[in-house]
């Protein structure tokens, strides 16, 4: 887009793509956010349309971001391809590689298990918009848990608001005895408690301390006699507590990447999306059990094997596609970028600049 990218023309936004009916997946407003609309059969605007769509945004230097994404719903396969431009080569760099057709990727939908597959995780055409379409088209679109978990009309609302429950109540007895430490390259470490009742032993409770809570305080300690230590030296020291609309995680929060989990300064911020992330991966609360003790987003991009493994709680739908795609990259969910699983188009510096970007329609029957 010309003259666009670059100084105070720096932006972001969605591209969509729709297929079939010439019309827009939402309702445009004068002012505000347009979100799209995933319809209900009932003629929603948005109910009669086949979509995707990408996003993207340039920084104030002209730097492309961009990257496909499922944390809402799945249209039909995107992926993205950018020709970075130096002064001797180019190097095209395709990201969402993903091969599986759509109509394969919505019939295993159909046919999994609920909350996260079955009928009602499907939109389907309506009598209306059916002549705009093949005749083996039946779906407009798949949507995902965090779609599912806002709409209190779903029958499995509640389910989804519940399913993190048990290992978010066996997290936190676990963090009043050993603590929880994480670590990224914006904010450095944090090393996070919940105190009991009686609180624990040298360590103050922080003033105004919401009961239940995960209060973090600054560094890297292990055991809650380090922290202990740190703080009588004055080495550490608390500064926020994870709450939201209760005093602890909640499933929506995961579910949404929102509330306690989205709260705060940046360091609560980056706090909260790792942790968003470690549940959504089932890895908060291994097969055996054992609760984790640390999470750090500089060097976990070699653990990504032990995700969404077997006799753990973790966001089925994610798990899907990132098995669909070739490269097993996927924003499945909201933090998904958390140890580098997105599959985004990130390139900055003077090395390269973007020349330029292309959308890719992948497979659309098997």
């Amino acid at each position: 887009i010309t003259n666009l990218g670059t100084g105070t023309s720096a932006f972001s936004g969605r591209a969509y793509i729709s297929v079939g009916i010439p019309r827009l997946p939402f309702t445009v407003q004068s002012g505000g956010y347009s979100a799209p609309v995933f319809g209900n059969g009932a003629g929603v605007p948005g109910s009669l349309t086949l979509f995707d769509w990408i996003e993207f945004s340039y920084d104030s230097e002209g730097n492309f971001n961009g990257n496909t994404t499922q944390v809402n719903q799945f249209g039909f396969p995107l992926m993205l391809a950018e020709l970075f431009i130096e002064v001797t080569e180019t190097v095209s760099s395709p990201e969402g590689a993903m091969d599986t057709a759509r109509t394969t990727i919505l019939s295993n939908i159909n046919e999994a298990n609920n909350p996260f597959g079955g009928t009602w995780a499907l939109v389907t055409i309506t009598a209306d918009a059916a002549p705009a379409y093949p005749e083996d088209i039946t779906y407009l679109r798949a949507i995902s848990p965090l779609t599912i978990s806002s709409a209190s009309a779903n029958p499995y609302y509640d389910t989804l608001n519940e399913y993190f429950d048990a290992d978010i109540a066996t997290a936190y007895s676990a963090w009043q005895s050993t603590p929880l430490v994480t670590n990224d390259n914006a904010t450095g470490y944090y090393t996070g408690v919940v105190f009991p009742d009686g609180g624990i032993p040298g360590i103050p409770t922080p003033p105004n301390y919401p009961a239940g809570s995960l209060a973090f305080y600054t560094g890297n300690h292990t055991t809650m006699q380090g922290l202990a230590t740190a703080i009588k030296k004055s080495l550490s020291s608390f500064e926020f507590c994870l709450t939201g609309s209760k005093n602890t995680i909640t499933s929506n929060d995961i579910w949404q990447c929102a509330g306690s989990l989205a709260n705060g300064d940046d360091a609560q911020k980056n706090v909260g999306k790792m942790i968003g992330a470690a549940f959504n991966r089932g890895v908060v609360v291994n097969a055996n059990g054992v609760v984790i003790t640390s999470l750090d987003d500089i060097n976990c991009q070699s653990l990504a094997g032990t995700f969404y493994s077997k006799g753990t709680t973790y966001n089925e739908w994610a798990k899907w596609f990132h098995k669909y795609n070739t490269n097993g990259l996927a924003y499945g969910f909201s933090y998904d970028d958390v140890c580098n699983q997105n599959p985004s188009i990130n390139i900055s510096g003077n090395t390269f600049k973007t020349g330029s970007v292309s959308i890719i329609l992948g497979k659309f029957y098997s």
